[in-house]
């Protein structure tokens, strides 16, 4: 997403904002919406998230469901002094690891942020809780983070769990499904800070998953003047 309240970087805010609105129009309209890291602009400041919690109140006021992982550009304390509310729903100490269910599939999304470097991990802590989730579940889960496979390092768990149908991620911003260590990945675009701008629409029947790229525009490193 990279929200930024920064005046500079209007292009960033209106992508999310339009977003919003394209997911909103949508007919029918999605239960659950995912945001796969960044939301911060870049440092994490309390400024972006307090912007974040406007960009998403359409979703909250028509009663869309929306989670989020954490990025490289996140920071923790930051976050949940905005949205105080995730913090007790944390499913492992100190890290926000978050389960969305749906009839066909659940989603597990990862906290892949080191808070500092750009590249990202996932501890002990959360890899041990995601094995047992994965023991116990009963229909397919896609799992991701902000970060991609090679560096959460998850292939071999999620390579040998048949429930682990797919490893979702951002950070690269391409629109990218590819194959990794055995492992089917899905890498997504932005909202709009540079890459592949748009969103992806999941829908989930009987037959499987089938992810579909809206896309609107491509720029790199910004939009031209």
């Amino acid at each position: 997403l990279h929200a930024t309240a920064l005046p500079n970087n209007p292009h960033q805010r209106e992508g999310v904002a339009r977003c919003v609105r394209d997911v909103l129009a949508l007919n029918p309209r999605p239960a659950n919406v995912l945001f796969y890291g960044d939301l911060s602009f870049n440092h994490g400041d309390t400024n972006d998230y307090r912007l974040l919690k406007k960009l998403v109140r359409p979703l909250e006021d028509a009663g869309v469901r929306w989670r989020a992982c954490f990025g490289n550009h996140d920071r923790r304390a930051a976050f949940f002094s905005v949205f105080p509310g995730l913090a007790g729903e944390l499913l492992v100490a100190e890290r926000l690891v978050t389960v969305v269910k749906t009839p066909r599939a659940d989603f597990i999304l990862l906290d892949s942020c080191l808070e500092g470097p750009v590249n990202g991990g996932i501890d002990d802590a959360q890899r041990a809780w995601l094995q047992e989730a994965l023991s116990r579940a009963s229909k397919p889960v896609f799992v991701g983070a902000h970060h991609p496979l090679k560096e959460t390092g998850l292939a071999g768990l999620l390579a040998s769990n048949a429930v682990a149908s797919a490893y979702l991620y951002g950070h690269n911003h391409t629109w990218r499904p590819h194959g990794e260590e055995g492992v089917e990945t899905l890498c997504l675009p932005s909202t709009g800070h540079w890459g592949d701008i748009g969103y992806v629409l999941v829908k989930l029947d009987a037959e499987g998953a089938t992810f579909t790229l809206h896309q609107r525009d491509y720029y790199a490193p910004r939009p031209p003047a």
